[in-house]
């Protein structure tokens, strides 16, 4: 005679529930370490429809680097309209200038952005833990000239593109244009010549 042995479940309804809290702590750990329940929020940047390229994040991103990258260039934070029209104007510029490149280099743009945004990856990589609306000049600093001097070639790449991004909108601006002498493309040299 065949004795039927008794099957044990592989995992308890006690077993269960310890695995359960377990992970739920494990979970609730990391978002400590990442950051409070607040809701995330985003500085002003301009209206999405307006923007080609660019969504609402990775604009905020640009807004927060470009004035640290551009350093006294850029407006002084007084007064503070000042200083957003220009991150504003800024941002624009650097979406048109995205826009006009070719779709593999947009492509790769969009993916240097998306490491920029993404929380495990902005937290790693980048090393900032809040929000890029959020984030310290010093911080953002600190974050660039690692990227800069990194013995990684993928890391001094992603801040050459950055660097040329922004120097590309910066420049493409006429108040920029103006401010270090240079009279505008030569169309507009042109058009001016005709006029006079």
């Amino acid at each position: 005679m065949h004795t039927a042995k008794k099957s044990t479940p592989l995992l308890t309804r006690r077993q269960f529930l310890r695995v359960g809290l377990a992970g739920g702590a494990v979970l609730l750990t990391a978002r400590l370490v990442y950051g409070p329940f607040a809701r995330m929020r985003l500085a002003e940047v301009p209206e999405a429809e307006q923007l080609k390229t660019l969504n609402p994040r990775t604009a905020t991103a640009l807004a927060a680097i470009a004035p640290v990258m551009l350093g006294s260039a850029f407006p002084p934070a007084e007064p503070e309209e000042t200083r957003l029209g220009a991150q504003h104007a800024l941002v624009r510029a650097i979406d048109a200038a995205i826009a006009a490149m070719p779709t593999p280099v947009q492509a790769e743009i969009s993916q240097l952005l998306d490491l920029l945004i993404f929380p495990p990856t902005r937290r790693l990589l980048v090393g900032l833990r809040e929000e890029w609306a959020r984030a310290e000049q010093d911080d953002i600093r600190g974050f660039l000239y690692r990227w800069r001097e990194s013995r990684f070639q993928l890391l001094r790449a992603g801040y050459q593109g950055l660097h040329q991004l922004v120097c590309a909108g910066w420049y493409a601006m006429p108040a920029s244009q103006a401010a270090v002498g240079y009279p505008g493309p030569p169309v507009q040299w042109q058009l001016a010549e005709g006029a006079a």
